[in-house]
This record gives structure tokens, sequence and C-alpha cells, in this order.
């Protein structure tokens, strides 16, 4: 949608607002009504609260076990070769083994772990 489509939709939805404020102020003045939106904004509350899933978060998880996991491994895994990879991480700069970690390597900055993450998944190692 354009620009001019999403600035024109959003002036008919003030528009109906603005001329239709008596009745919707009086609509949601009904205790049905606000039961409703009570209990739907408590849902949506409740969909943000962690906890619901056994284990914790998974992507954080997998985050974890990839960035703590030997950089050889993690290469491999990637679907890179082993020694083409370990040289492009030391063309990047890094003083690379295949027995160090990505967290070692980024000295537990998140940003680098995910920059050596990405130069790995895009096939650039």
């Amino acid at each position: 949608m354009s620009d001019a489509g999403v600035s024109d939709v959003l002036f008919h939805i003030f528009a109906h607002l603005a001329l239709n404020w008596r009745p919707f102020e009086s609509y949601l003045k009904r205790p049905t009504v606000q039961a409703f939106l009570g209990g739907s904004a408590l849902l949506l509350l409740l969909s943000f609260w962690p906890g619901g899933q056994e284990g914790g978060n998974i992507q954080q998880k997998v985050f974890e076990i990839l960035t703590t996991a030997e950089i050889e491994t993690v290469i491999l895994l990637c679907g890179q070769e082993l020694d083409a990879g370990l040289r492009s991480l030391q063309a990047a700069g890094l003083e690379v083994t295949g027995e160090t970690s990505i967290s070692t390597l980024a000295e537990g900055h998140r940003g680098k772990e995910m920059r050596i993450l990405r130069l790995l998944f895009a096939g650039d190692a």
C-alpha cells in the first residue's frame, strides 16, 4: 500500500471515530463490553509472559549452543569446508583455531557473536 493509501485509510478511521464518538463512548460504558475488553487485554498481557514454554526460549538456547561450541563444529554445521572457513575467519581479523568458540572470539560481546554467526551462515566463511 502506498503512503497516500495509508494516509487515506488513517484519515477515514479517525474521521469515523470523530463523527461517531458519542455512540462509541456509550458502547464502551456497557459492563459486558468492558469485561470483554478487559479480558482481551489480560490475555494479551499473559501472551508475553515467559514460562509458557517448557524449558525456556529455544532460540536463546540454540544461540548459546552455537556460540559455545567449537568453531570447527559451527563451520561444518554451516556447510562450509573447515579449512576455507578458518581461513576466511582469519582473513576477517579473527585469531582462530579449531578449538576456539565464537564466544571466546567475540570476548563475550553479543554483537560480535552475531557478526561472526552472520559471516558463517552467509557463506562468506
